[in-house]
């Protein structure tokens, strides 16, 4: 079942009446549909539009696209609310929209996540998160269909400060619109959508004082030190090994004994070496590699010894990806290295990115127009490379939210902290953020309020097996939260 309502007649009655030009622009198309979920056939009302904001001065900004969706029932209005969005920075939100928490979704091929050649489809969503949270995806400016207003400069949103205050003022505007305000607030953000999440949960907290339930960070972007190979940081080495070992693994480019272990154990192993002889020894900046530590390096990422003597054991990124598989020509994927592709002379490709580019937009597109009737002229841009500020997220020379990430849990103790990786993530590898929780300056009672969920998939976990196990984990993590003193759920972070 689907119905619709327009309301851009009702803006123009409001303006007509009340003098409020400014909200002639808050426009959106709500559409009433039905879908299994958990087992119960759940009516749901789907709103597709944008709200607009001001700047620092109340000068029209910027409209700002969003999708919600709400359960009906009759206490919608105290059901828990949640924030969505991806990161880039510049990436709109449909890869979590069509992915993961919608209750709908693009449909795979198979169980890996490989999408078909063609003929794309959606498809309802087993996993959708709706079943114990409403929910609204936003797209940052100049993102998506959000665009900065007429004779408005939309690099002024360009900047983690910036950014930050324009998406609070846009969760302000939503919650009092639709009276939302009692509504338990949560906010999930990926990548460096993580790093916004948690600068926004410190502005809502000290600024807006609007209290924050929880926060998922999916696939982390928290401390840029522990992820860009700059000449001169070591520490990026240290963090990435695993996920190659892990890598190495899959693709059977390690020594047989490896190969029988499980990813779990297997990561254990190889995050201990790491962070102990291969530490050691980038810590001493020798001019020379032991051969034993060649030996080490070898082992556990199936790289050649040629390569790890020409690089003193510092491999990029970059540079594992385009050598692990070399002898087959392939390179593997970056933000889920499970993926393979053909290597080129010229650049790298991500297969990875490659394989759901085109089956996200595509049924994005047609979801929007067919199903939520949405109906504009404006092209959608689910990615953008906008020049960035990092602001205040800068520490040493890098975005560095960690600090942050304390402070809002100390603020606030009743806050929870679901925190995602996965075993195959080259862009953001889960020793990083594990680096990340163990350094943190929280008593023992407060770091129990993070909880980390491994999942045996890639940047995205929701694209093949971690699917369901994502949902469930994020069912159990949203009832901790809105249980008063219940215990949290906490995995160690190694």
């Amino acid at each position: 079942m689907k119905s619709k309502i327009y309301l851009p007649l009702f803006a123009l009655i409001c303006v007509l009446l009340f003098g409020s030009w400014s909200r002639i622009t808050d426009t959106y198309c709500h559409t009433i549909h039905r879908a299994l979920i958990d087992g119960e056939q759940v009516e749901y009302n789907a709103t597709a539009g944008s709200i607009r904001i001001d700047d620092s001065e109340d000068r029209t900004a910027a409209d700002i696209f969003y999708v919600a969706y709400q359960k009906n029932d009759l206490l919608s209005s105290q059901r828990p609310i949640t924030f969505v969005f991806n990161g880039g920075p510049g990436s709109a939100s449909v890869w979590l929209h069509m992915g993961s928490f919608a209750p709908v979704r693009v449909k795979f091929k198979n169980r890996k996540g490989d999408a078909p050649s063609s003929g794309f489809q959606y498809e309802n969503n087993p996993y959708s998160w709706l079943g114990f949270t409403d929910l609204v995806f936003i797209d940052p400016v100049a993102t998506g269909y959000s665009r900065a207003a007429e004779g408005s400069d939309p690099t002024q949103f360009y900047g983690y400060d910036q950014d930050i205050h324009a998406i609070a003022e846009f969760i302000t505007r939503y919650l009092d619109q639709n009276q939302r305000g009692n509504s338990p607030l949560f906010i999930a953000g990926e990548s460096y959508g993580a790093a916004r999440a948690v600068g926004l949960t410190d502005y809502l907290q000290t600024r807006l004082q609007v209290k924050v339930s929880g926060i998922t960070l999916i696939s982390p972007a928290l401390n840029y030190e522990l992820l860009n190979f700059n000449p001169g940081n070591d520490r990026p080495y240290i963090a990435y090994l695993p996920t190659y070992t892990l890598t190495a693994q899959y693709h059977h480019m390690l020594n047989p004994v490896l190969e029988k272990s499980s990813p779990g154990a297997l990561y254990d192993k190889a995050a201990y070496f790491a962070k102990h002889a291969f530490t050691h020894y980038l810590n001493q900046h020798a001019t020379a590699m032991p051969a034993l530590l060649v030996d080490s390096l070898h082992y556990y990422t199936g790289l050649s010894r040629k390569l790890i003597i020409q690089t003193k054991g510092r491999i990029t990124d970059n540079l594992f990806i385009s050598n692990v598989l070399s002898k087959n020509k392939l390179v593997t994927g970056c933000f889920d290295s499970r993926f393979t592709g053909k290597a080129l002379k010229d650049h790298y490709v991500d297969p990875s990115e490659t394989n759901i580019r085109r089956l996200f937009l595509s049924t994005f597109n047609k979801y929007i127009h067919d199903d939520l009737s949405y109906k504009t002229d404006k092209q959608y841009q689910a990615t953008i490379n906008p020049p960035w500020n990092y602001g205040s997220g800068m520490v040493n020379g890098f975005l560095n939210v960690s600090r942050i990430l304390e402070k809002v849990i100390v603020n606030d103790p009743s806050l929870r902290v679901n925190i995602i990786c996965g075993y195959y993530d080259l862009s953001t590898p889960m020793a990083a953020t594990k680096e990340v929780i163990v350094r943190l300056g929280l008593n023992p009672a407060l770091r129990r309020n993070i909880a980390v969920n491994e999942y045996q998939s890639g940047h995205m976990v929701y694209i093949g097996d971690g699917d369901a196990k994502f949902k469930t984990d994020a069912a159990r993590f949203y009832k901790n939260a809105l249980t008063v003193n219940s215990p949290p759920v906490f995995a160690s972070a190694n």
